[in-house]
């Protein structure tokens, strides 16, 4: 959220969605805050595709959803 989208004001928090490329439905990853942009993810199968996308939030409001980031973790 940038300009006018988000009142002015600074971002609070940022929102992980997850999923298998393979899964119909996104999972919370969790929440983190935004000066602190790491969340970990844990490899469940080498090979397999996972899917991320992020909200922000802010006073105004929560933000659309980012684009998917296609991540293939290593064999």
């Amino acid at each position: 959220m940038t300009g006018e989208a988000n009142g002015g004001s600074p971002i609070v928090t940022y929102q992980v969605w997850w999923k298998t490329e393979t899964d119909a439905t996104y999972m919370d990853a969790g929440t983190t805050a935004a000066f602190d942009l790491q969340l970990t993810k844990a490899v469940s199968s080498p090979g397999t595709v996972y899917q991320f996308k992020v909200t922000a939030t802010n006073d105004a409001g929560t933000s659309d959803f980012s684009d998917v980031l296609s991540v293939k973790a290593a064999d």
